[in-house]
């Protein structure tokens, strides 16, 4: 199941329903949406189903998703940090270019196929495996991409590792 949605209507005064929606998906962004006449039952409602959903959370989420762009920030900084070594604006740039192109996929690649939420509707408890590959696809993914950005790095500076270890005072 890759989503579910939950629909939940009552009457209230001056004919107006109260309303809670409660949509959960496995890749994307979940939501709970109240609405009605009284903003405090309104708030109230939102905040109590969003700490009770919280407190049944089997959290698959990684570190990446649940902290936003930490891995993408941290590339980029990378990026910044050795442009200076590329001599020409025309690397540089091709090198900028591949940078944002790996970052792009490692976000589409975390929106794709990692999911946010693992909703089992059996009482068999998930294996270790099934609880674990989001987290290593993650870590695959950003590995993979810092070394494909190392490797255009090297190419495009034709430096080696010693001569590179030496510019950045690294021993």
């Amino acid at each position: 199941m890759n989503y579910l949605k939950i629909l939940i209507q009552e009457h209230e005064a001056y004919g107006i329903n109260r309303v809670v929606v409660i949509e959960l998906r496995a890749y994307g962004q979940s939501e709970i949406r109240v609405q009605g006449v009284q903003e405090s039952w309104v708030v109230g409602k939102a905040e109590t189903l969003f700490s009770m959903l919280k407190r049944n959370e089997s959290t698959l989420v990684t570190t990446y998703k649940r902290f936003g762009l930490n891995l993408n920030q941290f590339v980029f900084i990378g990026m910044l940090v050795v442009m200076p070594s590329i001599s020409t604006w025309q690397h540089r740039g091709i090198f900028a270019i591949a940078v944002f192109a790996l970052l792009t996929f490692m976000l589409w690649l975390h929106a794709r196929f990692i999911p946010n939420a693992s909703i089992k509707m059996t009482e068999a408890k998930p294996t270790w495996i099934s609880r674990t590959w989001p987290s290593l696809i993650s870590w695959i993914g950003a590995i993979a991409s810092s070394l494909i950005a190392a490797l255009i790095f090297y190419w495009l500076t034709k430096m080696s590792w010693k001569d590179l270890a030496k510019t950045y005072g690294v021993s």
